[in-house]
């Protein structure tokens, strides 16, 4: 799906930069415009995907959307992984620990959030 938005092309085309290197290196270093959206499928581990969600979500443009991948478990589709679930969990789905954004999607084991503040 990535690849495909990066082929097309035109004035409505989806512009993706990949960045090859540790995410919270390139976030830590952003300086250009927000970004629409950021696709977090990393270090699985609860310490690295929070990592990734501080580092990346003040860089997201409001209505933009994170997608962490491996953050639920749905039927037919094979198991989250725990660290990922954990974050979504406490992030997004028991404490509110994330003001301003809300889980936008759900779908097979992704979970999309969208800022809405």
């Amino acid at each position: 799906m990535v690849a495909r938005a990066g082929a097309l092309t035109g004035p409505d085309a989806p512009r993706v930069v990949w960045h090859v290197e540790r995410s919270a290196d390139t976030g830590r270093a952003w300086s250009a415009p927000p970004v629409d959206l950021v696709f977090v499928d990393g270090d699985h581990t609860e310490e690295g995907c929070a990592l990734d969600w501080e580092t990346w979500h003040d860089h997201v443009a409001l209505g933009g959307h994170v997608v962490f991948h491996d953050a639920r478990s749905a039927p037919g589709s094979p198991t989250g992984l725990e660290g990922v679930i954990a974050v979504v969990d406490r992030l997004f789905r028991e404490g509110g620990g994330a003001p301003g954004w809300e889980i936008a999607r759900e779908v097979d084991r992704a979970v999309a959030v969208r800022r809405v503040a």
